[in-house]
């Protein structure tokens, strides 16, 4: 079985992502991960701002709309389209419903097609922060942090030492977790 950039093994299914209809999905055991509503619901708006495929179907979706229906009749149909679309990704992620791996794996995928610039680094980190512990990939959040921080110490500049050491502190400042 192919293994993600973080060692985590997903199979083909996992790697596809793409729109099926819920009658062709395999009914899944109950005991694995089930995503809270407001990571589902982030994930829909990380997926319509960041993935193609997604853009498309919202944009295609808004051909649909009737014309001449006032502006709270459209924004209530956009709304119901939106309620859909996390829909099918609350199914989508079912194949993402092992307990430990389950995140781990559906982070890893998403990092490796979504997670190039820094701005899709936080999102990522910020969406997957929504996944209460323990099942939550802290250390992945931590690492596409402090890749998105990118921050370094150049020079440390004390103005004052201090007193009451009989010798000074050793001091050491290990390199951020994206090093």
């Amino acid at each position: 079985m192919p293994e993600t950039a973080i060692g985590v093994p997903f199979s083909d299914e996992q790697k596809k992502l793409v729109w099926e209809p819920r009658s062709e999905l395999p009914v899944r055991a109950s005991g694995g991960v089930e995503y809270p509503p407001r990571f589902v619901t982030y994930l829909a708006r990380f997926l319509l701002n960041y993935d193609a495929g997604s853009r498309q179907w919202w944009s295609d979706q808004s051909s649909s709309l009737p014309l001449g229906v006032s502006r709270a009749a459209l924004v209530e149909l956009r709304i119901k389209q939106f309620e859909q679309f996390s829909q099918s990704v609350q199914v989508g992620l079912q194949q993402f419903s092992k307990p430990m791996d389950g995140p781990r794996q559906l982070y890893s995928l998403l990092r490796s097609r979504y997670g190039v610039s820094r701005q899709n680094k936080l999102q990522l980190a910020i969406l997957f922060s929504l996944i209460p512990a323990p099942r939550q990939p802290s250390d992945l959040i931590r690492r596409a942090l402090g890749e998105y921080d990118n921050a370094s110490v150049a020079t440390i500049t004390v103005i004052d030492g201090g007193s009451g050491y009989t010798e000074a502190p050793v001091v050491a400042i290990s390199p951020p977790d994206a090093a």
